[in-house]
């Protein structure tokens, strides 16, 4: 039965069983109304009725079907919708264009846009977006809300028309200013972003509200967002949650998706479930990115049967296969974990890059990832670099700290390029990202990119601690330590590295536990400084192996142990640690844990000059030129004298290098030369070229006799000048003799291991000569000099003796007067030695 409403200004139509008691509309009486009384505009709102129940597509298609005969524009029309659409019938879009220009030549509205959309889309006819955009600006003119709403759309996103949001804008606005909910819900996005307009989220809300009034859903949705989130409102997630609710009630998969996302936070094991429920629906229903999320709801939880993880992979896999962006990240996760799946590099690339494809920016970072690596597919650095860029573009961190560490580190066929690593480590660290923070940093401290700069790179450290990178930590406290781009301060330097350490950074246990063993900002204490190197060498940190061991081949802050000192030196040498591999070549040499071995001690010095280290290079010139665990090579060593001043100029080495050369090891001597490399080294205080520099000084040698001046020099050759100086006062060469003076400098030249100064103080001793007389010293003074052997590091005083032949009368002196039968042999074996030219070898 068909009834119509007796009110002439409501006239709504419907069909039942029988009469309603009142109009569902108005609330005014019905009648029945016979299908021979309708007309085309009744047989319109009749199809309309059903429309609305969306239950019966026969009667839907029937009813437009007789008002379109009857020259019904507005029947007319929707005949064309149910062609489109394959509403009770089946669909046939070339007849519904037909339709819509029927009604469209008349003038009707809603007709002209049907038939734009049919020409934007290709639906009936060839797509024509330049015919697409005249017939929707023509029904955006005649202030159709639907054209409106689809042209400010094309207007956004530059579809057919060159991209203008002011346009877009104000066509939305039109729109929703005529009361239509989309247009009103489209008009707060927005407000929200700033599409058009300046951006204005109390704006937004407002807009989404009035839309959410007319019942909206996806107008709801976005309102229970702006709550969530506090966007344009006061935060509120219980009214964000109703509003949810109201959405999902009203069919919004999305807000049933939010919903899931929302319980998760909650306490409540019930709101928990029940959002599970509201997610599943959506699943259910097909809304993509609630199935890939119930993909991570079970792929991410404890799972020890891995059934979870089979059933995410099948709701990926299902997500990715709808194209979906996210669910192929997450199936190339899958497979890239191996979990649910078997893990298969080369489906987690297929994946990653479909993902990549389809802009998803983690998809491009792991696309960009694999690429690097060769992983899956063949390393290739230049299609790394494009998809870091797109997913740095696009806002990925981790993206833009690849990009920008591939940058700085360069590769086959891929130059670096520290401009451009700066670029990407400043647009991370001004998202806020604490690694970017430390490695521009880096990059100020190292003059890398940028002009070298020690008060940014603090700032940059000084950042990135504040959001908690402790690597950053730790280097802000070498700042403070060293006073580099801030005034020094020790004690913040320890704060820093204590803060760092306690957090479980090696590098800041390290420097702490270094901190604690010198007392710098802090009281020395050897205990603690063990304790925290041991946590640091525990995590396989070098440089806290070598300290550790440092501390314990003292026995300081507790045993002496130099097994475990030798073993910790050799573990951080192995690890590459270039201090390290010297130390772990002095214990062989000394034999300190480790039976004494000279072959191993010059690998070791070997290896660490290796490294391009100067000093490790003159500690290999040195093995070179005494022979020691290699053989004896003047030349090799003069080269490595050499190369050891290239690399550091202030090595001291330039008196040894002198020497070499003045005893032909470089071939024909070069006079100039050798006098120029002893004035340098003296100049940058290198001990061996100021005594050198001094004996010629005293003996006029190439240079100016000046006496007084040798003497300035042997003062300032320390240790190496003591036995010349005591010379001096023995002779009074540059000043009055003085033999008690020159007892003095015997000694302290003794007490640094000199042979020449236990020699003359042990003659000194017999004579009673600036000292009292003492054989028993004498003797034992004369001991140690014999147990002095070539190779050892003492040996360089001996050999610096000005004057050989005085120096073998005083052994043959101190041999006649000793009554041991057994020293006697050792100080003529001495002689013979020294007679036969044992010098420098």
């Amino acid at each position: 039965m068909i009834y119509k409403c007796t009110n002439p200004s409501c006239g709504n139509l419907g069909e039942g069983d029988g009469l309603p008691a009142s109009c569902p509309e108005c609330g005014s009486p019905v009648k029945e109304i016979r299908e021979e009384e309708m007309s085309g505009r009744d047989w319109s709102q009749l199809g309309g009725f059903w429309t609305r129940r969306r239950n019966n597509e026969k009667r839907i298609l029937a009813c437009y079907r007789r008002a379109a005969a009857m020259g019904d524009v507005w029947g007319i029309c929707n005949l064309g919708w149910c062609m489109e659409a394959g509403i009770g019938t089946e669909a046939d879009p070339k007849q519904a264009v037909w339709l819509y220009e029927q009604a469209a030549e008349t003038g009707y509205v809603p007709a002209l846009c049907n038939l734009g959309v049919c020409y934007q889309e290709g639906i009936g006819v060839p797509r024509d977006e330049g015919r697409a955009i005249e017939l929707l600006t023509d029904a955006a003119e005649y202030g159709y809300p639907r054209a409106q709403m689809i042209l400010a759309s094309c207007y956004e996103e530059g579809d057919g028309v060159e991209k203008d949001e002011a346009a877009a804008f104000q066509l939305m606005e039109a729109a929703a200013w005529l009361g239509h909910p989309d247009a009103e819900r489209e008009l707060g996005r927005y407000y929200e972003y700033g599409v058009g307009v300046e951006k204005d989220e109390k704006t937004a809300a407002l807009w989404y509200q009035k839309a959410a009034r007319q019942g909206n859903g996806e107008a709801m949705c976005n309102l229970a967002f702006c709550y969530e989130s506090g966007i344009g409102v006061e935060k509120d997630e219980t009214k964000a949650a109703q509003l949810y609710s109201e959405a999902a009630g009203k069919g919004s998969c999305r807000a049933m998706t939010n919903l899931y996302a929302l319980s998760r936070e909650s306490a409540d094991p019930g709101k928990r479930a029940e959002g599970l429920e509201h997610l599943k629906r959506a699943a259910s229903w097909g809304y993509v990115p609630a199935i890939w999320r119930l993909g991570c709801h079970f792929y991410y939880q404890d799972d020890p049967t891995g059934e979870m993880a089979v059933r995410a992979v099948e709701l990926f896999r299902k997500a990715a296969l709808m194209e979906d962006p996210v669910g192929c990240y997450q199936l190339g996760r899958a497979y890239w974990d191996g979990r649910g799946v078997e893990e298969d590099d080369e489906q987690a690339f297929r994946w990653f890059l479909a993902s990549a494809d389809m802009g998803d920016r983690d998809g491009q970072f792991f696309t960009g990832f694999l690429y690097e690596k060769g992983i899956g597919v063949e390393r290739n650095l230049a299609e790394a670099e494009r998809w870091y860029r797109k997913g740095a573009e696009a806002g990925d961190l981790s993206s833009m700290l690849n990009l920008a560490l591939l940058y700085r580190r360069g590769g086959e066929d891929f130059p670096r390029d520290y401009q451009k690593a700066v670029r990407y480590f400043q647009m991370a660290d001004e998202r806020g990202d604490g690694r970017a923070a430390n490695a521009l940093g880096n990059m100020y401290e190292s003059g890398q990119g940028v002009e070298r700069d020690d008060e940014k790179a603090f700032a940059c450290y000084r950042r990135a601690a504040d959001r908690g990178n402790l690597s950053g930590l730790n280097n802000l406290g070498i700042f403070y330590e060293n006073g580099r781009g801030v005034e020094k301060n020790e004690r913040a330097a320890v704060d820093c590295y204590r803060r760092s350490a306690r957090q479980g950074n090696v590098e800041g246990m390290t420097n702490l536990g270094f901190c604690l063993s010198e007392g710098i900002g802090c009281r020395k204490d050897y205990k603690a400084a063990r304790e925290w190197l041991s946590r640091a060498a525990q995590k396989e940190s070098s440089r806290a192996c070598a300290l550790l061991a440092d501390l314990l081949e003292q026995g300081q802050g507790g045993e002496k142990d130099e097994r475990k000192a030798f073993r910790l030196m050799r573990k951080a040498a192995q690890g590459g640690y270039l201090y390290a591999q010297e130390r772990l070549a002095v214990f062989y040499e000394n034999g300190t844990g480790v039976k004494k071995n000279l072959r191993e001690a010059f690998f070791w010095h070997e290896t660490a000059a290796g490294q391009g280290n100067g000093e490790a290079m003159a500690n290999l010139a040195w093995a070179y030129q005494f022979g020691l665990g290699v053989k004896k090579d003047l030349g090799q060593a003069a080269r490595l004298y050499r190369q050891a001043i290239r690399a550091e100029e202030s090595l001291p080495v330039y008196g040894y290098l002198g020497e070499l050369l003045e005893a032909g090891a470089g071939g024909e001597p070069d006079p100039a030369e050798i006098l120029d490399l002893y004035r340098t080294g003296a100049a940058k205080g290198d001990a061996v070229a100021c005594l050198n520099l001094g004996r010629r000084c005293q003996r006029g040698d190439g240079v100016k006799k000046n006496e007084k001046k040798a003497l300035d020099l042997y003062r300032k050759a320390g240790g190496a000048g003591y036995a010349a100086l005591a010379s001096c006062f023995r002779l009074g060469i540059g000043a009055e003799r003085d033999m008690r003076e020159a007892a003095a400098w015997y000694r302290k030249d003794a007490e640094e291991g000199g042979r020449t100064g236990m020699l003359w103080l042990a003659l000194l001793y017999l004579r009673g000569d600036g000292v009292r007389k003492n054989r028993p010293r004498a003797e034992e003074l004369c001991r140690r000099a014999a147990d002095i052997q070539p190779g050892d590091r003492e040996y360089i005083f001996y050999r610096m003796h000005p004057d050989r032949e005085e120096l073998r009368q005083v052994i043959k002196e101190l041999e006649a007067e000793t009554a041991d039968e057994e020293l006697r042999k050792k100080l003529k074996s001495m002689a013979r030695r020294l007679a036969a030219g044992d010098k420098i070898q």
